[in-house]
């Protein structure tokens, strides 16, 4: 087994940004696409779209071909300025075929649509988030049909809208 990761070498999420612009169109709409990656990890940077579209997802978890196995963000600032459903999701995540695992850690989720919208679609995709904080934004964290764990633990989360700041759903 190989891990890649990505780190801040101050360890710092301000000193290293990697951005994008928002997009007024769905074509590729992410700053990051995790697709067919095992054991990789981004540490202690700020993921950011930048601009005033709405098409602002920030990560893009994708198993229409291969697994996305062991995903960790940790230490990391990741923020847009999206405001509507999951095309403006921070982390975004609609399974079709394979599984996925994600692990978030002591992140600041900033604004946003929703700071995760992970739709598993039946299959058993393991989601953990820890000690992350969400500020701004208009939705909470999404988790629909899931059949594997899911943790949050020791997060706080507020939201602008008067929505539940966890959804967890079959």
């Amino acid at each position: 087994m190989n891990t890649v990761t990505f780190r801040g070498q101050a360890l710092d999420s301000t000193s290293v940004i990697l951005q994008w612009p928002s997009q007024s169109t769905n074509v590729n709409n992410y700053l990051l696409l995790a697709t067919g990656g095992d054991h990789v990890r981004f540490e202690h940077m700020t993921l950011r779209r930048t601009g005033t579209f709405n098409f602002s997802t920030v990560v893009q978890v994708e198993t229409g071909c291969e697994d996305v196995r062991d995903l960790r963000i940790a230490h990391c600032e990741l923020t847009n300025n999206g405001t509507i459903s999951n095309i403006s999701a921070l982390i975004y995540h609609f399974n079709s075929g394979g599984s996925a695992s994600l692990d978030l850690q002591a992140c600041l989720l900033e604004n946003g649509s929703y700071p995760v919208y992970w739709d598993a679609n039946g299959s058993g995709d393991t989601l953990s988030i820890t000690q992350c904080v969400r500020t701004g934004g208009v939705f909470g964290i999404r988790v629909l049909d899931n059949n594997a764990p899911t943790t949050i633990n020791q997060c706080q989360l507020d939201v602008t809208n008067t929505d539940n700041a966890v959804l967890v759903s079959a």
